[in-house]
């Protein structure tokens, strides 16, 4: 009797841990994924990408509607810049380190590429 119910706990501790790395690995290569995602678009369009700029656009399309005033806008479209110079800056940290890059040629066309587009943002703000 006491077999039985060993085998069964170690089928449901084994399922659970196989359910947990399946989900880790999930979560992991979405992270992943969307970061490359993120690359990709900034690196074709040098655009911020609908991802990052999609909530201040709706914060500004709200305040646009309720009739507030012009500055209380620039500074929510100046508050999105600099959230999107510190999502880029997260970027080319992760870009800088990351084993995903397909070699040193690659890094360095990548990062040059990013510079390019936080300088043009940073224009922006001045």
């Amino acid at each position: 009797m006491v077999v039985p119910i060993l085998i069964v706990g170690t089928l449901i501790m084994l399922l659970i841990m196989i359910g947990a790395i399946w989900g880790i690995n999930v979560a992991m290569a979405r992270m992943v994924g969307d970061k490359h995602h993120v690359l990709q678009v900034l690196v074709e369009t040098g655009q911020v990408p609908p991802e990052w700029s999609r909530p201040f656009q709706r914060k500004i399309a709200r305040l646009t509607h309720s009739h507030a005033d012009s500055a209380q806008i620039a500074e929510l479209q100046e508050r999105a810049l600099r959230h999107y110079l510190s999502e880029l800056d997260r970027l080319i940290s992760y870009a800088q380190t990351s084993p995903l890059v397909d070699g040193e040629e690659t890094r360095h066309l990548l990062l040059k590429t990013l510079a390019d587009i936080r300088m043009g943002w940073q224009e922006k703000m001045q």
